[in-house]
């Protein structure tokens, strides 16, 4: 069965993306210089030789062959060939084979070997994407896997991306990139951690050639950049380019982005009934922001979101009258939809192209080339911008979270494509702010209420619960809350939506044996819900750069009531920290038979040398011991 992980990854078709997820090894003998290779590592590419040839500006071909050794079962993963196709990108031929440590033949692998599979998402409607993969079943260790194949090309718009160094545990001995192109129609590249090509010309072809080397294998690592962005990479793009009839130029993104507009531009056209609605929905009204918020809102409440991946309908929306009739769409579409609804109304907004995802990193802006995944739309008001999400039936006016917040976009006009950021959510804006009353009875029972305020990107961590009913929103409660044999007495969840949204929740406990009794005294924990359990793992050196992608602001603020009987023996000292990671404190208050526990945590967005790591490990060790400090009661008698 093909491994989970990489049909989720090829489901995205994010085609920028070279997708050749192959990554073998083995533990055969090593000739002496060779044995570093083994050290770390799952998996050895021992060879991986890429050419490409552009033929002319609508064909190229993908000549790939790779000799790789699989070690051990952490391994096995990597032993597999894994390959999708679609209109644009056709496998023309195959063959591979399978050795043991012996260098003897297994298997020998042909095209009809290869099993094939639809690429079709849960959420999609059509898509034309395939792959065709092998997975060998092989226990005995170590063993070599061969393949040779070749892609065909229709269309140079999405060049692939050279990068032999893909993951952790794997170490590559010889890899080569060989591109092969007319001189009159030059491609450009981009390079990370590799030196500039060779270069040779012959006759009217101008080629290219990069090698490395000996990359030894790098241990996992915690919190790190994209291996594109540490590890010998080369992008390429076209400066012109035809994708299904359609040319086009990156060599800008002034120009790209006019390409993108000339697939938008004739795909407004709305039907009367549509354009009767919005009149109606807007008469007299006035302000721009809230004609747009209403407008907005029309099209969440008619439309749902459906993925529709085929031929250039990759990159062209369909039109907005056949969205308007049929209620549904993909982001370029509900994108386009909606720009000609705001059209009606005279609000001027542009479609824009964005790389999404939580975990994606920003593009590259040096380097225009399709590095795009996801369409938003932006609306200027005023002096200020509004960005919208819509492909999301409930996303609050404004709002785009961290899926497609914090990066930059190109926005697509008639005068060119332009590169601007898009909304920024900084640690002052995602704040969770907690208030917790807790009444402690003598037998350790305690009787809470605790209330909290969810800001910016932090309001993601209970909005989706804000739209379900009573059974499901108690049901993420009872599994949310880190607390040990408690009740559910009664709650509420409840949100204000805008460009910086707020979730609320409203919770009230009975919890047994909160504290513990042992006798006179009683113990118990002084941070009820937020406590740190993240440590990152100790290294014997960290090579790539720390990433910190998420800023936010914690507040905890604890009131305990203790028993009228109870005095308090033991109550740690108040303990702050600042370094550049970001802030943590913890501030106790005593009045009477009331103790207040004041938590704080700020944590920055940025990247950070790795000679930091030691500093990092230090920053989490300390708030991990402070948040699992303890309080003392002892009885007064």
């Amino acid at each position: 069965m093909i491994a989970s992980f990489l049909l989720n990854h090829l489901k995205m078709k994010n085609i920028f993306t070279f997708c050749l997820i192959i990554i073998l090894s083995s533990s055969v003998s090593f000739a002496d210089e060779d044995k570093g290779l083994k050290k770390n590592a799952n998996a050895i590419i021992e060879n991986y030789h890429v050419e490409l040839t552009i033929l002319n500006q609508e064909k190229a071909l993908l000549k790939i062959k790779i000799e790789n050794l699989i070690l051990n079962k952490n391994g096995n993963k990597h032993a597999l060939f894994a390959e999708y196709y679609d209109k644009f990108r056709k496998i023309k031929s195959f063959d591979g084979k399978i050795l043991d440590s012996n260098n003897k033949i297994i298997k020998k692998i042909s095209f009809r070997d290869l099993n094939d599979q639809s690429l079709i998402n849960d959420f999609s409607l059509y898509e034309d994407n395939r792959i065709k993969y092998y997975e060998p079943q092989q226990k005995n260790y170590p063993y070599r896997v061969v393949y040779n194949y070749v892609i065909e090309y229709n269309g140079t718009f999405n060049l692939p991306v050279w990068q032999p160094l893909k993951s952790s545990h794997l170490s590559v001995k010889h890899a080569s990139l060989k591109v092969i192109q007319p001189q009159n129609n030059s491609i450009r590249y981009k390079l990370i951690q590799v030196k500039e090509p060779e270069i040779q010309i012959i006759k009217d072809q101008l080629i290219y050639n990069w090698k490395v080397e000996n990359l030894e294998a790098r241990k996992s690592e915690p919190l790190k950049l994209p291996y594109s962005l540490t590890t010998p990479t080369v992008y390429l793009a076209p400066n012109n380019f035809s994708i299904d009839g359609f040319n086009g130029c990156m060599n800008s993104w002034e120009k790209f982005g006019k390409w993108r507009y000339n697939l938008i531009k004739n795909q407004s056209t709305l039907p009367e009934e549509a354009i009767l609605d919005i009149k109606n929905l807007i008469e007299g009204k006035t302000n721009k922001f809230e004609i747009a918020k209403k407008i907005y809102e029309y099209m969440q409440s008619r439309t749902r979101y459906v993925s529709i991946q085929e031929g250039i309908g990759g990159w062209q929306p369909i039109d907005a009258t056949t969205i308007h009739n049929l209620g549904y769409g993909d982001c370029k579409a509900l994108t386009n939809y909606t720009k000609s609804l705001l059209e009606v109304a005279g609000i001027e907004s542009h479609y824009a192209v964005v790389r999404a995802g939580i975990n994606e990193y920003d593009i590259q802006t040096d380097f225009p080339s399709n590095q795009f995944n996801h369409v938003i739309l932006c609306i200027p008001i005023d002096k200020d911008t509004v960005w919208l999400e819509c492909t999301s039936q409930f996303a609050p006016f404004g709002y785009l979270g961290d899926f497609t917040g914090n990066k930059h976009a190109l926005l697509i006009t008639a005068n060119g494509g332009k590169i601007v950021k898009t909304t920024k959510y900084a640690k002052k804006d995602n704040v969770q702010n907690r208030h917790i009353i807790v009444n402690l009875r003598e037998d350790g029972q305690a009787s809470s209420i605790i209330k909290t305020i969810y800001r910016g990107l932090q309001y993601e961590n209970i909005s989706y619960y804000t739209e379900k009913n009573k059974e499901d929103q108690k049901e993420f409660l009872l599994k949310k809350l880190d607390i040990n044999n408690f009740t559910i007495e009664g709650f509420k969840i409840n949100c204000k939506k805008g460009i910086y949204p707020e979730a609320y929740d409203s919770i009230h406990l009975t919890i047994n044996n909160y504290a513990n009794i042992s006798s006179k005294r009683m113990f118990f924990a002084l941070n009820m819900l937020n406590k740190n359990e993240y440590i990152p793992i100790k290294l014997d050196q960290r090579i790539s750069p720390i990433r910190f992608t998420f800023p936010y602001t914690d507040i905890d603020s604890i009131e305990y009531y203790i028993p009228e009987n109870y005095i308090i023996e033991y109550i740690p000292e108040n303990f702050s920290l600042k370094n550049q990671f970001g802030d943590y404190s913890v501030e106790f208050i005593v009045n009477q038979n009331k103790i207040v526990f004041i938590r704080k945590l700020s944590v920055n967005k940025d990247i950070f040398s790795p000679e930091c790591y030691n500093d990092l490990i230090i920053f989490f060790e300390e708030i991990t011991k402070h948040d699992k400090s303890k309080c003392v009661l002892k009885k007064d008698s």
